[in-house]
């Protein structure tokens, strides 16, 4: 019945959304997809052992995934706050009593940090991201990334494995508009904690799960698109929920609610088909990177990369010769044209 719409809406838009083709296709991102399982995994035990009072569930099986989770990607840290989130927006829980069901994650995530931490190669990539940029240019370029990514939950004609997103050092009039329309989201989904909970959970899911790896550490990329296989599960459910509770309203408002439901599925499943078919081949990947991402010279070197591997050596030339005047200090894009002109003049000889 009605009442399994919005467990539906949700699960058939995160399964048919395009902008989830790279952390499912690209085997690469594969790891995203691995951890978001594990994660939600821990959360699903939590909630039922909660509800159930069963300790097994709480304070063994899903601390158990969540551990899972922060051996597949770290950035599963996170999930002690989302189970706060989840207590506070959902099941209306006081925070000392969510500390006490939670209690075994604290000590969990205590001591994931500290072997992290103390990790020679954590701390590696730690210094890396220090020199990379500071602080205050990361959280500025953040808000450039994370106004990106939610804009790809709609733009789904435009997907990138490389999106064009550059570091961003000062604040101008348009960021500071970004930052407007992010904090009167989060505002509004505040003050309608009470009537409509599912979009403050939604809204701070997507904050929380970002948090580790779209902050204060720099990354050499600003952001990427497998960053929302997990994140926008929050948001995709509070849209399966603010669905089924206008499909309550009477019967007409349902059958407008579940149609347009419907053709929005498959608009998604459309584009995801379509997505799919970009990674058949390295040279159909990096074509429709270089499409959507125009001007940075690190997809057309890709592209000059797979258009050789493929036996297409002028094709090769020309992208490599893009790839230098965008950025004639592309070392790569460089050495990669001297040496197939030269193995272009041994053939000759």
């Amino acid at each position: 019945g009605w009442l399994t719409f919005p467990a539906l809406f949700t699960a058939l838009l995160f399964a048919l959304h395009p902008v989830h083709t790279e952390a499912v296709t690209y085997i690469s991102g594969r790891s995203a997809s691995l951890m978001s399982l594990f994660f939600l995994g821990s959360l699903l035990a939590y909630a039922k052992g909660v509800e159930e009072s069963k300790w097994v569930l709480t304070r063994i099986l899903s601390p158990l995934l969540f551990i899972a989770a922060v051996a597949t990607k770290e950035i599963a840290v996170a999930l002690p706050l989302v189970l706060l989130l989840w207590d506070f927006s959902v099941a209306g829980r006081a925070w000392q009593r969510s500390l006490r069901e939670q209690w075994v994650h604290w000590m969990v995530l205590i001591i994931l940090m500290f072997v992290i931490l103390t990790h020679p190669r954590y701390l590696t990539l730690l210094l890396f991201s220090s020199e990379l940029r500071g602080i205050h240019d990361n959280m500025i370029s953040q808000i450039d990334g994370i106004s990106y990514l939610l804009s790809r939950l709609v733009a789904v004609n435009s997907l990138t494995i490389d999106p064009d997103i550059a570091p961003v050092t000062r604040m101008d009039l348009l960021m500071w508009a970004k930052v407007v329309l992010l904090c009167i989201g989060t505002g509004v989904s505040f003050l309608f904690r009470k009537q409509r909970p599912w979009f403050l959970f939604g809204i701070f899911w997507f904050f929380l799960v970002l948090m580790p790896s779209n902050s204060i550490i720099a990354r050499l990329d600003v952001v990427n698109e497998r960053h929302l296989y997990l994140a926008d599960f929050g948001i995709f459910l509070a849209l399966g929920c603010e669905a089924g509770c206008l499909g309550t309203l009477n019967t007409g408002i349902r059958t407008a609610v579940a149609g347009t439901a419907a053709a929005l599925l498959c608009v998604l499943l459309f584009f995801t088909v379509n997505r799919n078919n970009d990674y058949r081949t390295e040279v159909s990947l990096w074509e429709s990177t270089v499409r959507n991402s125009p001007i940075k010279a690190r997809g057309y070197n890709n592209l000059g990369c797979a258009y050789e591997l493929a036996g297409m050596p002028e094709k090769a030339v020309r992208a490599y010769e893009i790839a230098l005047r965008l950025d004639p200090f592309h070392e790569n894009a460089r050495a990669n044209l001297v040496r197939l002109n030269a193995k272009e003049v041994l053939k000759l000889e």
